[in-house]
């Protein structure tokens, strides 16, 4: 049997008690720097151990450390930006997200692996691979969007875009993990389960090549077709004034991912922990540290529906980007783009489709489906950080 086989079992005895994993995600999103004694390292508890407060507690340890690395090596000069260190988080992140998602195989375990593997380069200055592997068995999904990224890294302009193209990556082998996993064990197949995080990955993989293309035209000027220069010539002669090259912009995106309660949308049913996320990144922009050129927010539903409206989720999900929209507005976050759209329960991330004991099992179970993704793409203020 494989481990992922018992996922729905245990995570049913889980959702019990969601306290165990909400509390993991409040430590880790607050970036706890907790006080112990054990080495830094990724090492999580074997799948079927994850039942106590001790052994999770232990796992957020782990979590945490990788965090605390993470920054301090930020504090220490490496640029979040580059393609080492924007893969390291990205990485981590994805083994978060699938921890509390309460994923039983081997995934989140080597994502951290893989996190630590890159700061570990990082730190020694050594070079960083470009190649980005397919973990626990993931597949090799849109050869396409992994072709794209190929040929960024090759581009004049990758040194703006390289956390983007690191993340796409990442995000790539996330997919490839979710689908071999939903071929496994998920009735609708693997594709929808694939999906959501393809999109990730094909969003950011879009907003850098869009970007690379200003990268590349930032320090120099482009040269003059030949009829100009044929008028020119003719024109009397004049001091050259050279143009100045405008200064490298080093840009990183910032994703929050808001979540709600069942069936609402406004500010106060926010689930706390989410919100201190969002609260966080306003704080980082308010300070200085981040300034933003383009937000972009994605509202979602879970797919439950009583009311007979089949329009009522995309209102609901809208709802709940104008929400969200509304909470940075007030804030004072502002930028040149702003970007808004809902889905309505058109992007599933959890399907839950087992037998549940209560309503409110299978309302928790689909928790992170009521979401509002909020990307924020800004220049970093080295000097702030």
């Amino acid at each position: 049997m494989q481990p992922l086989n018992l996922n729905r079992t245990i995570a049913h005895s889980l959702i019990k008690t969601p306290r165990l994993a909400v509390l993991a995600i409040v430590l880790l999103a607050a970036g706890c720097a907790t006080q112990n004694t054990a080495p830094a390292g990724s090492n999580l508890a074997s799948q079927n151990a994850r039942i106590n407060d001790a052994t999770i507690k232990a796992d957020q340890d782990s979590f945490n450390r990788l965090r605390k690395r993470h920054e301090d090596l930020a504090h220490a000069g490496n640029p979040v930006s580059s393609y080492g260190m924007a893969k390291a988080m990205c990485w981590q992140d994805v083994a978060f997200h699938e921890y509390t998602r309460n994923d039983r195989s081997a995934f989140p375990e080597l994502a951290l692996k893989e996190s630590s593997k890159l700061m570990d380069l990082v730190a020694a200055k050594q070079s960083i691979p470009q190649d980005t592997p397919l973990l626990n068995g993931a597949k090799r999904l849109r050869e396409d969007l992994w072709q794209r990224a190929a040929k960024l890294k090759a581009d004049a302009g990758y040194s703006c875009v390289a956390d983007r193209v690191g993340c796409a990556e990442v995000r790539l082998s996330h997919a490839g993990h979710e689908y071999v996993q939903g071929a496994g064990f998920r009735e609708e197949g693997s594709w929808r389960y694939a999906t959501p995080y393809i999109a990730i990955a094909e969003n950011l993989l879009s907003s850098a090549e869009r970007d690379a293309v200003a990268c590349r035209g930032a320090g120099t000027a482009s040269p003059a077709a030949p009829a100009a220069a044929a008028v020119t010539a003719l024109a009397p002669a004049a001091v050259p004034v050279p143009l100045a090259a405008a200064p490298r912009r080093e840009m990183v995106e910032v994703p929050v991912i808001v979540l709600f309660d069942y069936d609402q949308s406004a500010a106060r049913h926010i689930r706390p922990f989410s919100r201190e996320s969002l609260d966080r990144m306003v704080a980082r922009i308010k300070s200085g540290e981040l300034k933003p050129v383009r937000i972009e927010l994605v509202g979602h539903a879970d797919r439950l529906n009583a009311t007979g409206d089949p329009k009522y989720n995309d209102k609901l999900s809208e709802s709940r980007t104008q929400t969200v929209m509304k909470l940075l507005t007030d804030a004072g976050v502002t930028a040149p783009q702003v970007s808004s759209v809902s889905r309505g329960d058109s992007q599933q991330i959890e399907a839950c489709k087992g037998k549940f004991r209560s309503v409110h099992e299978e309302r928790e179970c689909l928790l992170p489906n009521r979401r509002v993704e909020v990307r924020v793409i800004s220049e970093v203020n080295a000097t702030a950080r």
